[in-house]
C-alpha cells in the first residue's frame, strides 16, 4: 500500500504493508530524511476521515489496527530537542499555481492545444 507522509510543504510517498508497525515505518522515514532525525524523534499523526483532530500513532501499533488504508495521509512531526516538546501538525494552505486569475483562466482554456505558429508571408 502507498502512504503519503506530509511535513510542512513536503510530501513523501512511502510503500508499506498493512501489517507494518508504526515503529518500523518511522525507522524507514528516518532513512528517507537522511537521518535528519532518529525514529524516536519522529511522531506520526493520523486524521481519520470525518474527524477534526489528529491521532498520535503509537510505535507498537500496526497500521491495519489503527485504520490506515491505501493512499491515506499521515503527518510527520519532530521532537524539539531544545524543550522536549513535539511540534504541532503544520499543513500550509493551498497556494494556486498562478498568482493572476487571468493567467490561470488563459492557461486552462488552452490546455491540450498546440501552440499557435505564425507563418512568414
Amino acid at each position: 500500500m502507498l502512504l503519503l507522509i506530509k511535513r510542512h510543504k513536503t510530501t513523501y510517498l512511502v510503500e508499506t504493508s498493512l501489517h507494518e508497525s508504526v515503529q518500523k515505518l518511522k525507522s524507514r522515514i528516518s532513512l528517507i530524511i537522511n537521518k535528519e532525525k532518529e525514529a524516536k524523534e519522529l511522531r506520526l499523526m493520523y486524521k481519520p476521515p470525518k474527524q477534526t483532530t489528529y491521532t498520535v500513532l503509537e510505535d507498537a501499533a500496526v497500521l491495519e489496527q489503527v485504520g490506515v488504508v491505501d493512499q491515506d495521509t499521515l503527518y510527520l512531526i519532530y521532537l524539539n530537542s531544545d524543550d522536549g516538546k513535539w511540534e504541532t501538525v503544520m499543513v500550509p494552505p493551498y497556494e494556486p499555481l498562478y498568482e493572476d486569475a487571468d493567467l490561470a483562466d488563459e492557461s486552462a482554456a488552452n490546455k491540450g492545444k498546440a501552440p499557435t505558429t505564425h507563418s512568414a508571408t
